[in-house]
């Protein structure tokens, strides 16, 4: 579309824990420049309340912009989310997104996303999860997944999502502490997505 053979997203991300709570700091750039960019700056904040229930917060910072002879955008939303696991063998998660939203474009609002997720964690390092989320004035997502050990520290990882209906297969491996993970998620009408991710640190 518009020549462009590929649009790149890179993201960094840094965190720090203490007890009870941490903190952390993200940064993406996706687009190419002099056609259309996004920049975001998010800061993270999450308390433990129970030994089974904890809370979080973002605040995030978005620029837009696009060729010189238009104009660029800047807004912030805040959200919120919590995980809850009332048994060992048993994660739920919920959030709101963009919860609270700045006059990001004049007259337009980001509009506001909502997630749920339920995961059941088995013997034998199997992990199955099933998900919804869903945007103002967009249809629901729905989507189910797996993480499975194939051997120490190696991981796979698949799901299915319907309407649209794609598919998406991973690895994670982790080593001492730092991990590398992978995922190919398909588009039912674009060429599929590589996602590469790197972590440092325990």
């Amino acid at each position: 579309m518009y020549g462009l053979d590929v649009l790149q997203r890179v993201w960094s991300a840094g965190r720090y824990r203490h007890d009870s709570w941490g903190m952390g700091l993200t940064v993406s750039h996706f687009g190419q420049t002099d056609f259309y960019t996004e920049t975001e700056t998010a800061i993270y904040f999450g308390l433990r309340l129970r030994h089974n229930i904890a809370v979080g917060l973002d605040i995030r910072n978005m620029q837009l912009a696009y060729t010189q002879e238009m104009p660029s955008y800047t807004g912030w939303s805040l959200s919120a989310g919590i995980i809850y696991q009332p048994i060992k063998e048993i994660l739920v998660t919920g959030a709101i997104g963009r919860a609270i939203n700045s006059n990001f474009i004049p007259g337009y609002n980001l509009p506001r996303r909502y997630h749920l997720s339920l995961a059941f964690i088995l013997p034998g390092e199997i992990q199955l999860g099933a998900g919804w989320e869903k945007s103002e004035g967009d249809r629901d997502l729905l989507g189910l997944g797996q993480r499975l050990g194939l051997a120490k520290n190696l991981y796979f990882l698949s799901a299915i999502y319907f309407d649209p209906a794609r598919y998406a297969l991973g690895a994670e491996l982790i080593l001492r502490g730092q991990s590398i993970f992978y995922t190919y998620l398909s588009h039912p009408d674009l060429s599929g997505t590589h996602y590469v991710e790197f972590e440092v640190g325990n």
